[in-house]
């Protein structure tokens, strides 16, 4: 990769950080430090980057589902 970054590329990577870093430093209180802030920011990256690798994917129909068609065919007889 040896695309010159350029301000534009800042731009728009730029607000969706900024959003988070001020979070991170506003519950942490008063006058945190950079690298505490982005030291929270990235243990709070791996809580979510694992907690998406455990959500369980539904394959196929899920029972909701199911149930949610047969109610609705039922429902159209009477």
């Amino acid at each position: 990769m040896s695309e010159k970054i350029t301000v534009k590329d800042f731009i728009d990577v730029g607000e969706e950080f900024f959003d988070k870093y001020y979070y991170v430093a506003r519950e942490l209180g008063e006058d945190p430090k950079p690298e505490e802030i982005l030291k929270v920011m990235d243990a709070l990256t791996s809580i979510v980057r694992y907690n998406r690798s455990n959500e369980s994917k539904p394959v196929g129909f899920t029972t909701e589902e199911k149930q949610k068609t047969r109610h609705s065919k039922l429902d159209a007889l009477d």
